[in-house]
């Protein structure tokens, strides 16, 4: 299966594109790492990013 391509909006980061995709804004970093990027890096209109295959999708809990 290939990895999803998706194309950068006008103001996105990777974090807004994160919690879109996956929901979680830890993701952020797989994308960055994915795409040979650093998660401080400026993207650009129309540019095209591969997201990773990842378990983001599952809920995130915690215990206290």
């Amino acid at each position: 299966m290939e990895n999803k391509v998706i194309t950068v909006l006008a103001n996105q980061s990777l974090m807004d594109i994160a919690v879109q995709e996956f929901g979680n804004a830890r993701a952020a970093f797989d994308i960055a790492r994915c795409n040979g990027l650093s998660v401080t890096d400026p993207l650009h209109t129309g540019q095209r990013l591969k997201l990773p295959r990842s378990d983001y999708h599952e809920p995130q809990t915690q215990d206290y």
